[in-house]
C-alpha cells in the first residue's frame, strides 16, 4: 500500500503529471482543435491537483491500479467536459473531446500510477 509522503518526495510526481496531461491535452485540445494555451494550462493545472490529492493519495492507497486508473478517467473527462462547455471555441465536439482527452490521461495515469508503486517499493526495499 502507499503511504502519503513528504511534499517534497511528491514533487517528481506531480511533475511528471503535469508534463503528461498538459502534454496529452496540448496535442489533443491545441493541436487538433485549436484550443487556447491558456484554457489547456489552466484544464491541466486543475486537473492535475484535483486527481493527484483525490487519485493519487486517496484513491490508489485504499485500492488498486486498475480502479485509480477508472476514476481517472471519470474524473478527467468530468473537469475537461465542464470547463470546456465554458471555454471551448463553440464548433469544438466538447462530449467527444473530452472521453478522447480522458482515454489518453487514463493510460498515463496507469503508467504512472505503476512507476508511484514500484519507486515506493524500492524506497521501503532499500
Amino acid at each position: 500500500m502507499m503511504a502519503l509522503r513528504e511534499p517534497l518526495e511528491s514533487i517528481d510526481t506531480i511533475a511528471i503529471k503535469v508534463v503528461a496531461v498538459t502534454g496529452i491535452l496540448a496535442f489533443i485540445l491545441g493541436l487538433i482543435y485549436k484550443e487556447e494555451i491558456r484554457n489547456i494550462l489552466m484544464i491541466s493545472f486543475l486537473l492535475c491537483v484535483i486527481s493527484y490529492y483525490m487519485g493519487d493519495l486517496v484513491i490508489l492507497p485504499l485500492t488498486n491500479n486498475l480502479v485509480a486508473t477508472a476514476c481517472d478517467f471519470v474524473l478527467a473527462f468530468l473537469v475537461i467536459w465542464l470547463t470546456g462547455l465554458g471555454l471551448f471555441n463553440p464548433n469544438t465536439p466538447v462530449v467527444f473531446v473530452s472521453l478522447v482527452s480522458a482515454a489518453g490521461i487514463a493510460v498515463g495515469e496507469c503508467l504512472l500510477h505503476i512507476l508511484m508503486q514500484s519507486v515506493l517499493h524500492e524506497r521501503s526495499a532499500g
